[in-house]
């Protein structure tokens, strides 16, 4: 999967997404906050593109809340 930016950080997933992956490795960094996890892809459905993309950001969302309420 190509890395992308959303809300500042690059997000980069390392690894391919096959019908056989179970989970996969991601990271996103913004230069300050950096953060490594494993995305599990439980159902076909959490496997196509959008889908892992929705997560991806999803994870950034949450990280970006969690630095705020920690304010």
């Amino acid at each position: 999967m190509i890395p992308f930016k959303y809300k500042g950080y690059t997000i980069t997933v390392e690894g391919v997404i096959t019908p056989s992956t179970n989970s996969v490795k991601f990271s996103f960094d913004n230069g300050m906050d950096s953060n490594t996890h494993i995305l599990k892809l439980n159902t076909d459905d959490d496997k196509k593109w959008h889908n892992v993309v929705n997560k991806l950001k999803n994870s950034v969302n949450a990280r970006l809340l969690y630095l705020q309420q920690r304010q």
